[in-house]
């Protein structure tokens, strides 16, 4: 095989501990560009996110997975390749819950967010969000201007995150986990291993020439479709059970010494 695509989570990945992208990535990952092998970054954070790595981190051309495969898109423009929405009735359901259950979330509408029943205060990294707290008010800016990409919850009460999962599998959205405390549900269809394979596709890639890096239960169907799926060392036990190779830690420049091995 020839690697003609990389893919490559974000938090776990190619971030380290401290929220740094570390030199020795950087460094690799422009060399990789400049040799003509696609680039894409695939996260469950948001396309305004994954765009600053790629633009100003990286400073490569490239491409983006991001809310988990709910928007692709494309760097150095703010026009989706694609994207995917949950629908109104299962968006104002879950709210409807979580506000039962006085607890937060986040609404992802592409490029904007909208917090329900939080505040900026306990999520300061949204300091252009929409904040909610009255649930009609909510729905009716939802529906006339923000349709929803992803729902997430930062909780650190365990059952609480399950219950959710729980009640999204039953209402029939995909719900995932990218970190202990974070869940996150999308359209059933919807995934980073589906956009992958959307994405190869657009550009006449066989599966088995995409190399694909992650660690956390959101990566685990890019990692088993790519040709070869990486796992950090950090990465779960489940995903580390799907990979072909583990790479180093993302504390220890993992996805540099895997890509210089395998490209």
């Amino acid at each position: 095989m020839t690697v003609k695509l990389v893919a490559i989570d974000l938090d776990g990945t190619l971030v380290n501990s401290e929220g740094i992208v570390s030199n020795r990535n950087i460094e690799t990952l422009r060399k990789v560009s400049q040799s003509e092998i696609i680039v894409v970054i695939a996260t469950g954070r948001s396309p305004n996110s994954a765009k600053y790595i790629i633009e100003e981190i990286l400073q490569i051309k490239g491409y983006y997975i991001s809310l988990n495969g709910a928007f692709i898109g494309e760097s150095y423009t703010s026009r989706p390749i694609q994207q995917t929405f949950i629908s109104y009735n299962d968006v104002k359901e879950t709210l409807i819950k979580v506000k039962q259950l006085g607890i937060g979330i986040v609404c992802n509408a592409g490029f904007n967010s909208i917090l329900f029943n939080n505040d900026k205060e306990t999520h300061p990294l949204f300091n252009s969000a929409f904040v909610y707290s009255d649930l009609k008010e909510c729905m009716k800016m939802i529906q006339n201007s923000y349709p929803i990409n992803k729902l997430s919850i930062h909780h650190a009460d365990k059952d609480i995150l399950k219950y959710m999962r729980e009640f999204w599998n039953d209402i029939g959205l995909e719900a995932t986990q990218s970190d202990k405390d974070y869940i996150e549900a999308m359209r059933k269809e919807c995934s980073k291993g589906n956009s992958l394979k959307k994405l190869a596709k657009n550009f006449n890639i066989e599966l088995e020439d995409v190399l694909c890096i992650g660690d956390q239960e959101n990566d685990i169907e890019m990692i088993k479709s790519a040709g070869i799926g990486i796992a950090m060392e950090n990465a779960i036990q489940k995903l580390k059970n799907s990979a072909n190779y583990i790479t180093s830690s993302n504390d220890n420049d993992g996805v540099s010494k895997a890509l210089e091995k395998f490209i």
